[in-house]
């Protein structure tokens, strides 16, 4: 999938759409399917420009991170944590 994303046939829209089944398939599966999606989230936010999409990554590290949800779903959040931090330091530097 995250070959698939990055080919320059596919438009605008079906990224963005891409990105949103991404964000709900984070809140789903497995760890081994999760570590799967999160390459896929990666290439996407690579493609579609953090800053325009920042606000639905935030919610969506919000819901999957909350101690009510099942340990999978907060590994997730944890990695797209680390993911981002690593991708987009420059974000937590100026938050200070």
């Amino acid at each position: 999938m995250a070959r698939v994303v990055g080919l320059p046939g596919i438009s605008l829209d079906m990224k963005m759409r891409m990105f949103r089944v991404c964000l709900s398939m984070l809140k789903v599966w497995s760890e081994p399917v999760l570590d799967a999606w999160v390459i896929v989230f990666r290439t996407l936010i690579d493609i579609l420009h953090y800053y325009k999409i920042e606000k639905e990554i935030l919610q969506t590290i919000s819901v999957l991170g909350d101690l009510s949800q099942p340990t999978s779903s907060r590994y997730v959040a944890a990695r797209l944590i680390g993911l981002i931090s690593k991708v987009y330091p420059v974000i937590f530097y100026l938050r200070k």
